[in-house]
């Protein structure tokens, strides 16, 4: 499904809520933001999906878009294969899911796990795009995470 019509089928449904755009996303230039990404919080500032359920998400608003491992783990990782994973969504439970913005494989989300992130055999690659994430997370319908009840729905870990 393309970019707008997850938007749509999001802001017609009444467990979701798109959230008013509210600033631009702004990370240094030596991040590089997905062209679908882009698109996004062209549209939007976030969004809630199925506040109802046990398992919702936020997708983050631009302001609180940060690195991962400072959020995640509390520590600075420059130079190391996590440095360019930022949070882009959150379980209300402060648990995430993070986005590589490197310039190699850009784009691919991993689940940000607070107690294994960035531990090899721990940090699944759960979607290949940002426009992948939200069509999934959309579909689960806030039921247990996709990739944690179908191991067949991970990719690989990030550090394999």
């Amino acid at each position: 499904m393309m970019m707008e019509e997850i938007i749509k089928k999001i802001d017609n449904d009444e467990h979701c809520q798109l959230l008013e755009k509210r600033s631009d996303l702004n990370l240094p230039d030596s991040y590089h933001i997905p062209e679908d990404m882009k698109l996004y919080y062209s549209y939007c500032g976030g969004a809630n999906l199925f506040h109802n359920k046990d398992y919702q998400w936020n997708i983050l608003s631009p302001n609180d878009i940060n690195n991962a491992c400072e959020t995640v783990i509390n520590e600075p990782c420059e130079a190391t294969e996590l440095e360019y994973f930022f949070c882009i969504a959150e379980d209300g439970n402060g648990d995430y899911l993070a986005i590589n913005l490197g310039k190699e494989n850009n784009g691919v989300i991993v689940d940000a796990f607070h107690e294994t992130f960035g531990l090899a055999g721990d940090t699944p690659v759960i979607a290949l795009s940002f426009t992948e994430l939200l069509n999934s997370l959309y579909d689960n319908s806030g039921d247990y995470p996709y990739w944690l009840g179908n191991k067949e729905r991970i990719y690989r870990d990030w550090f394999v």
